[in-house]
């Protein structure tokens, strides 16, 4: 198995990893396996490795969002754009952040950062960032209603 591969899988299974001085600091939300615990424990060194040297797993870092889900959200031109050293580390990591939270959302879960309510037409009153507007005629929800799938009401 590869580190980023590793990485993914603890994400994936609620862990948050990031760079911390000399090593690896992993935060746990959730529970991960002891198969996973000790595949990290092994990759550190080529963990930490990634973090210096891949930008998209260090724009991924501390994010409920796996490397490799953010690479499949990039066209080939931005992963070009991306490698070639176009792409400052604000401008990845902001990206990386929207993609993390449009991911939480078609996935029925509320963006911890989403404190706010607004009544949308479609779907009534519903989880939102602050600062939108009170009521709107679509909100970000109304896909996630539309394929069927649960969708948290205010308090959730």
């Amino acid at each position: 198995m590869q580190a980023e591969q590793i990485i993914d899988q603890a994400v994936r299974a609620g862990a948050r990893i990031e760079p911390a001085g000399d090593g690896v600091h992993l935060r746990v939300h959730g529970r991960l396996t002891r198969d996973t615990e000790a595949l990290l424990r092994t990759y550190r060194p080529r963990i930490r490795e990634l973090f210096e040297r891949d930008p998209i797993i260090r724009a991924c870092a501390g994010l409920p969002l796996a490397p490799s889900d953010f690479r499949r959200r990039l066209s080939p031109e931005d992963l070009e754009e991306v490698e070639a050293g176009r792409v400052s580390a604000g401008a990845l990591r902001a990206w990386a952040e929207l993609v993390a939270t449009n991911l939480q959302v078609e996935r029925g879960r509320v963006p911890a950062h989403w404190t706010a309510v607004t009544t949308c037409r479609g779907c009534g009153p519903v989880p939102i960032w602050p600062g939108a507007p009170q009521s709107v005629d679509g909100c970000p929800w109304c896909a996630v209603r539309a394929a069927g799938r649960p969708i948290p009401g205010p308090t959730d």
